[in-house]
């Protein structure tokens, strides 16, 4: 008989794995299986966690469906698809972490500037009135930098690893 796993911050719950006698769990037994926990444990949690758990449930169908018929042959990947994508994945770390998750996207370098990138990208997506006004806030931005620094990022010493940005002649 194996021991039992010991609990670590990847299994917070300490989950015990299915024995090898249950059989194979498809992905949507698995997203039943955190839909019952979520009911079970963190109810007022459920809402989201369903909502997210549809919406990868059916990009995970339509992108098999895409192997499996005709019917999709137009399909493409749309740039707004990918952010949804990569948002909900973000929502759902949050979701499943919490603060151990913000601490997480917090110690990856430039993580909270992607996040708000992406998120800003949904949201362009959904209303298109907040790109002009994101570009004449980074317009404004820049403006304020120039006026401090007259070589703007270039006279600033490399970052993380970075070269620093080529200089004019």
């Amino acid at each position: 008989m194996n021991p039992a796993p010991a609990a670590c911050p990847r299994n917070p719950a300490n989950v015990q794995p299915p024995p090898a006698e249950a059989g194979f769990k498809n992905f949507r037994d698995v997203t039943a299986e955190v839909r019952a926990v979520f009911l079970a444990k963190r109810g007022a949690d459920h809402p989201a966690a369903d909502a997210l758990l549809k919406e990868f449930e059916n990009r995970r169908d339509r992108r098999n469906n895409f192997f499996h018929s005709t019917h999709l042959l137009d399909l493409t990947l749309q740039p707004a698809d990918c952010v949804r994508a990569f948002v909900d994945l973000l929502d759902y770390g949050k979701l499943l972490f919490g603060v151990d998750w913000d601490a997480a996207v917090a110690a990856t370098g430039n993580m909270e500037t992607c996040e708000a990138v992406l998120r800003i990208d949904k949201k362009s997506f959904a209303d298109p009135s907040v790109t002009p006004k994101l570009n004449a806030i980074l317009k404004k931005a820049a403006a304020c930098r120039g006026a401090s620094d007259k070589e703007g990022l270039r006279n600033r010493p490399p970052s993380r690893g970075h070269p620093p940005a080529p200089r004019n002649p």
